[in-house]
């Protein structure tokens, strides 16, 4: 019998779907929850598919091609699987999904989302409203929520019979797949009629639909399910059946401490928070999270008036806090926010802060967190900030599964830390814009109200014209934000795998989940035995401690026979950063910072190496290749022929050229090293080192590859990249002998080190990469 083990600290207690998105819960109830649509799995996050959504109970998405959307676009015909059932062995019909909408609209538990559903189908706002009414002044039981729900209706969505449903739709909306696929859209069985939205009675007694149901449930300890006999592949295109038992363990430990017992084989996967895997490049271009950003209460006290908003914004140092998270997060990408709809989303504009404003005095705010690392480590840098600026903080910390509950409630706080991860990433300004900026929103949590906005989202939705939505979508965004209704931190976008155990198989990611392996499809390894015991982490630090003075003698036998240090893997990535534009030529050092240099931008930038937040940007029309930094000034490889520009690293100014002769297009990369100024050449491919002052060739290697790209010097080796092959050479200074090779994820152009790692350009990721250069070699 195979086990998938998951471990870590996230929530562990809402297991009813009306209450998603709530993380990681939703990745485990894909696994006996299904919508009407999903997203399908894919190992290739650039296939369109990755980001579509597909049939799941419905047999398709409806269009006019299939006869299932209507010409006016408003009506949605929806055709179920008829093998589709629950685990007791009924078919799942068209009433379960009627059913499970309407208990959408509970007024004990209310998904973030529900504005989704209010603003585009017919009827459920007034359903939800009048349900809402219905019991303002008394508390439901379960029956009388379930007599309640029997006997209204929603006046848009219709049963034409068991199989067939049509949802009618108060304007076209083309993202209305989207919505309907959202992880609260799940069926419900008739026995939910017996429990209260979002009881742990409800979560003992969920009816699965999908591959595996529940066996054992223990809130905020331990999840078990095993496999639903009445699930079969031919009912379900999306998900897969391939291991017998999943199980969920919930402690409040630390990233380090779940890594570790993945790395050791004592558990396949994490429980919470993301882990990332940075020796598992993965490209996309698909959006960055909101995560994290400020939400203010804007409800009553100081932080109603918008100037003592927009002051209290000012106070926080967002690169401070993007450097606190970076070294977490060695396979992500980060970026300080300026907006609140992140790049690569629907709307995305850069966007000034809002002006500064002065600080009342005496001021005292509540600052409350969830206690996940990440959020721990923002919360104090921006209590630093705050106290900083003379404002008096109180702190408030509440458990992962508390906090969304907590977030909601009206009072007691007065500035929150939240994050927003778009629920679907095509067209979906309106995941960003109308929930957290509407009013009424159940995500709009600081209860933000502007009329202006309000008419511009509603201007945004009701236009078929695309350019005109994008533009009141943006202009709501404006408005919001110089009201500094939020305070937008950081971008966020994973670009590497999640880190598995040695027995996972298959681990495609799902981006609509926070790009976290699909639980539906993975698979474990049936030569790989089962999770170790518990003396194998003994074993396997010995090993650890051993392998440096392995991999030292094994190093040292080489050179000694004259053999080559050549890996075929890629080496290990040990930190990410974006790049800020697109066409990535040249990289160096300046004993503080990164530069990087953009041939399409015409720009040379100067980036902070922890959190890659831009520090200082100047104008270059002729950025051609490589960068170098001589102590004083940065010598860009530029203009036609190739020279090298001597630029001002302050005002940008061009202080000189020095040609390279004989004059032509070869130069790809420089560096400076202790003898000199180090190039790399193509047509012939060769390393030559030059006398700076005199440009005369001092030494000449040819080295292997027909593209060279980028050159460093780092301890008596020069290091250069091939571009075609996507790999680095590493040759000794002296005699140009091949000290070893190894391939890096992407295409390397710009190289520089550090002094700590190897730095390099990833062109087609857009990226800045770290290498851990010994490791590389194979000499830790």
């Amino acid at each position: 019998m195979t086990t998938l083990h998951l471990y870590g600290p996230g929530a562990l207690d809402q297991l009813d779907p009306v209450c998603a998105p709530r993380s990681p819960i939703d990745r485990i109830a894909r696994l006996f929850t299904r919508q009407l649509f999903t997203y399908p799995a894919r190992t290739d996050l650039r296939d369109w598919q990755t980001v579509a959504p597909a049939g799941d109970l419905a047999v398709e998405v409806p269009s006019i091609y299939n006869a299932g959307l209507g010409a006016s676009g408003t009506s949605h015909v929806v055709r179920l699987r008829p093998e589709a059932r629950w685990e007791c062995g009924r078919p799942v019909t068209a009433g379960d999904v009627v059913r499970g909408f309407k208990r959408l609209g509970n007024p004990l538990y209310r998904s973030p989302l529900l504005s989704c559903f209010t603003d585009t189908l017919r009827g459920m706002a007034e359903f939800c409203a009048d349900y809402a009414r219905a019991f303002a002044d008394v508390e439901p039981d379960a029956r009388a929520l379930a007599d309640y729900q029997n006997s209204h209706d929603i006046a848009g969505l219709l049963v034409l019979d068991d199989h067939t449903l049509v949802f009618e739709v108060r304007r076209p909306t083309l993202d209305f797949a989207n919505i309907l696929a959202l992880p609260c859209a799940a069926p419900a069985p008739v026995e939910y009629d017996r429990f209260r939205p979002g009881s742990v009675e409800l979560a003992r007694n969920l009816r699965s639909t999908g591959p595996y149901r529940i066996e054992r449930f223990e809130p905020g300890r331990e999840l078990v399910l095993v496999r639903n006999t009445e699930w079969h592949a031919d009912s379900d295109p999306i998900r897969e059946q391939r291991v017998d038992v999943i199980q969920v363990r919930r402690e409040q430990v630390g990233a380090a401490e779940v890594a570790h017992r993945i790395r050791t084989g004592r558990a396949d996967l994490a429980w919470g928070p993301r882990i990332d895997d940075p020796a598992a490049p993965v490209e996309h271009g698909l959006g960055y999270a909101l995560d994290p950003y400020l939400i203010f209460n804007t409800r009553a006290g100081e932080l109603g008036k918008v100037a003592v908003r927009r002051a209290v914004s000012h106070t926080i140092d967002k690169s401070s806090i993007a450097r606190s998270v970076a070294p977490a997060r060695a396979g992500t990408l980060i970026r300080v926010a300026d907006s609140a709809v992140p790049p690569n989303n629907d709307g995305h504009q850069d966007l000034e802060p809002a002006p500064a404003a002065d600080l009342p005095e005496g001021l005292t705010l509540t600052v409350i967190h969830a206690d996940t690392e990440q959020d721990r480590t923002v919360a104090q840098c921006c209590v630093r900030d705050l106290a900083r600026a003379g404002i008096t903080v109180r702190t408030r910390e509440f458990t992962a599964a508390e906090y969304p509950d907590r977030l909601a409630e009206p009072d007691g706080w007065d500035i929150a830390l939240a994050s927003w991860t778009p629920a679907w990433l095509h067209g979906n300004a309106r995941v960003f814009i109308q929930s957290l900026f509407e009013s009424g929103s159940l995500a709009n949590f600081g209860g933000y109200r502007d009329p202006e906005v309000d008419a511009l989202i509603e201007m945004a939705r009701s236009t078929t014209e695309p350019e005109a939505a994008a533009a009141a979508w943006r202009k709501a965004e404006r408005v919001a934000l110089a009201d500094a209704a939020i305070v937008p931190l950081l971008f966020q976008v994973p670009v590497s795998g999640e880190l598995s155990g040695h027995r996972v198989r298959d681990a495609a990611l799902l981006p609509a989940l926070g790009y976290t392996i699909d639980l539906a499809s993975v698979g474990l390894d049936p030569e790989v035995s089962g999770l170790r015991a518990s003396a194998q982490p003994q074993v396997s630090a010995l090993r650890a401690s051993a392998q440096p003075q392995v991999s030292a003698l094994r190093a040292s036998a080489h050179r000694r026979s004259g053999e080559i240090m050549t890996r075929s893997d890629t080496a290990p990535i040990v930190r990410t950063l974006p790049a800020p534009t697109n066409y990535l030529c040249g990289l160096t050092w300046d004993g503080a910072r990164l530069w990087h240099s953009d041939q399409d931008a015409q720009r040379i930038y100067a980036m902070d190496p922890v959190s890659g937040a831009l520090t200082h940007t100047l104008t270059c029309d002729r950025v051609r290749a490589d960068l170098a930094f001589d102590g004083k000034e940065l010598l860009q490889v530029g203009g036609y022929p190739k020279r090298l520009l001597r630029i001002d690293p302050e005002s940008g100014a061009v202080a000189g050229e020095k040609q390279v002769r004989p004059p032509s297009g070869r130069l790809t990369g420089v560096e400076f090293g202790p003898e000199g100024l180090w190039l790399v050449l193509r047509g012939p491919t060769v390393i030559q080192l030059r006398d700076y002052e005199t440009m005369r060739v001092q030494r000449e290697f040819p080295t292997g590859g027909e593209s060279p790209s980028g050159l460093t010097y780092v301890d008596g080796m020069v290091v250069h990249g091939d571009f075609d092959e996507a790999l680095l050479r590493v040759v000794d200074a002296q005699t140009g002998a091949l000290l070893g090779s190894f391939h890096v994820p992407g295409r390397p152009t710009g190289l520089t080190w550090d002094g700590e790692h190897l730095w390099y350009c990833d062109f087609p990721a857009r990226s800045l990469r770290a290498i851990d250069l010994a490791a590389a070699l194979g000499r830790t």
